[in-house]
């Protein structure tokens, strides 16, 4: 949780997604897909997406929330899946060099 974050309590997985954005430029030299409207519209559809890559990310919590049983609830796992769709996937802790 954010919390447990700025006490002190590091988190036990990152994830981070690194993305080239094209908002309309293209490197086609078009000055009219560079207009603040387009970019504002590029942006607001990135950030459309990034929802629903957490939402799909955290729905098997949030259906577990309401388990009756607690042992159930305590081992669902997010949709780590759905972070890395659309992109190339690599795990720092398997890779050669980095200490696991």
């Amino acid at each position: 949780s954010e919390k447990s974050l700025f006490t002190g309590k590091p988190p036990r997985e990152v994830h981070i997604r690194l993305e080239l954005a094209d908002l309309g430029g293209g490197g086609g030299g078009s000055d009219a897909a560079q207009t603040p409207e387009a970019l504002a519209e590029g942006c607001r559809a990135l950030f459309a997406a990034k929802e629903r890559r957490l939402s799909r990310f955290s729905a098997p919590l949030r259906a577990s929330a309401g388990a009756l049983d607690s042992a159930t609830a305590a081992s669902t796992r997010p949709d780590v899946a759905a972070l890395g769709e659309d992109c190339e996937v690599t795990t720092l802790g398997g890779a050669r060099g980095v200490p696991t």
